[in-house]
């Protein structure tokens, strides 16, 4: 997904990097960048699916067959890994735009060993 046509992400880190000291100098105090983020989940109906919203912005989990879901979002264990991925990529951006290092592209992948016998009843070491 690109939303700057024609132009990459060494663009990007140059307007991060404006944005970033134009906002420091806005907010020169470190109280100033206090904030309280929260994000809410409901399952309310018969596809248990789970509404993730986080300001205006909404994402579904599901579960696969095996625990009774449809498969129609990702899992909670994808969707931690996902966070942690962009965290990470979002955390390299920040440095590459502070340290003025030119960067084509960033890429992370999360992985992790998932084992859910345990909450089946299944014993499992």
């Amino acid at each position: 997904m690109t939303t700057g046509e024609g132009r990459g992400l060494r663009d990007y880190l140059h307007q991060k990097a404006r944005a970033m000291r134009s906002a420091a100098a806005a907010k020169p105090r470190g109280e100033q960048w206090r904030e309280t983020v929260s994000a809410t989940c409901v399952a309310d109906d018969a596809t248990g699916v789970r509404k993730l919203r986080m300001r205006d912005w909404e994402l579904i989990g599901d579960s696969g067959p095996d625990f009774g879901g449809q498969g129609l979002g990702p899992s909670s264990p994808e969707l931690f890994c996902g966070v942690i991925g962009t965290c990470l990529t979002h955390t390299y951006l920040i440095a590459a735009a502070t340290l003025d290092i030119p960067l084509d592209r960033v890429e992370v992948t999360v992985s992790s060993s998932n084992n859910d016998a345990h909450f089946l009843g299944i014993e499992s070491d």
